[in-house]
């Protein structure tokens, strides 16, 4: 065999109910026998198919889209969770938390820049980058919110509402990673379908949010504990919209 056939066209494949004794003698046999290092694992070449199968689905990218989804309500719509404990807290007047809080969605007039941001970059890039910028957006905010971070009052509303339009552009570039990837993983006939639903999975995230910090809020700590709201969505931004996009999602 080894003379009519070069030396590297051969290759052996153990057995996977082999015991590790018979193993070590097969890699022996390959390696010395027939002097090549071409030894591996059966179940490698059995689930190779499956392997390939699990690559070209698109379960990961929906996977990571449905985590990512409900990230970015619950930072937008859920500002009335922490307002009260803003405006005791900084000595905000009413208008000046009004202002505050209309910066968000003024700052929706921008989200066709987080959606040209993914169209050249792709869904990969958007929702990991959108997760990050939102989780230091959201800590930064939070820094200025507790006076962690000493701001002069003439400039605590304008601080806060740069930070909070940064929060909503980080939220759109996720959501716009979301419908990118749900338009290129349905077929004909029902992408409009697929959008509207996750519309409203985006909206849920809010719901998601109040509950779960319900459950984990420090009883009797007042309503500047409010403002641990915060932290906790920098936490599920990054965890389930940037690290599942660099997990599941295929770079460009």
């Amino acid at each position: 065999l080894l003379t009519d056939l070069d030396v590297k066209s051969t290759a052996g494949f153990g057995c996977a109910k082999g015991s590790n004794e018979e193993a070590y003698l097969f890699q022996k046999l390959i390696r010395t026998g027939f002097k090549n290092n071409n030894v591996d694992h059966c179940t490698r070449m059995c689930h190779a198919s499956s392997v390939a199968a699990l690559r070209s689905t698109n379960i990961p990218s929906l996977t990571a889209a449905i985590c990512a989804a409900g990230t970015t309500g619950g930072t937008t719509y859920a500002f009335g969770l922490y307002a009260n404990a803003l405006k005791h807290t900084l000595h905000l007047s009413q208008s000046e938390l009004d202002t505050i809080s209309s910066a968000f969605f003024c700052a929706g007039l921008l989200s066709w820049a987080p959606g040209l941001v993914v169209d050249r970059r792709g869904p990969r890039f958007g929702a990991a980058v959108g997760g990050l910028i939102g989780a230091l957006s959201l800590l930064c905010y939070w820094a200025v919110a507790t006076a962690a971070v000493s701001v002069a009052r003439s400039l605590v509303v304008t601080v806060l509402s740069v930070l909070g339009i940064a929060t909503y552009v980080s939220s759109a570039l996720v959501t716009s990673s979301v419908f990118k990837i749900i338009v290129s993983c349905t077929g004909p006939g029902t992408k409009g379908t697929a959008v509207g639903a996750a519309k409203g999975y985006v909206g849920l995230g809010s719901g998601a949010y109040a509950c779960i910090f319900a459950s984990i809020r420090t009883p009797g700590g007042g309503v500047a504990s409010d403002l641990n709201f915060l932290p906790m969505a920098a936490f599920f931004a990054t965890a389930a919209a940037s690290i599942p996009a660099l997990c599941l999602l295929p770079s460009l």
